[in-house]
């Protein structure tokens, strides 16, 4: 959900640039945005239904190391 608003934020500066004719600023948010937008359907294409987005962030998320049993 954060990238889809990132990437209308991008999308809208990128065009609201062109309007205001600032070329090199309307390029790069462009640019970004074609980025951005080429990582979510990457996203999309390789998680299969039902599992996170990102399951690597999930695994550095607890303790790296494994627990030792306490008796």
């Amino acid at each position: 959900m954060v990238l889809l608003g990132i990437e209308l934020l991008l999308v809208g500066l990128s065009i609201g640039a062109a309007l205001l004719d600032q070329s090199a600023v309307a390029i790069m948010a462009g640019t970004a945005a074609i980025t951005l937008a080429g990582e979510i359907v990457r996203r999309l294409l390789t998680t299969p239904p039902g599992e996170p987005a990102n399951p690597g962030d999930m695994e550095t998320a607890g303790p790296t190391r494994p627990t030792e049993p306490l008796g």
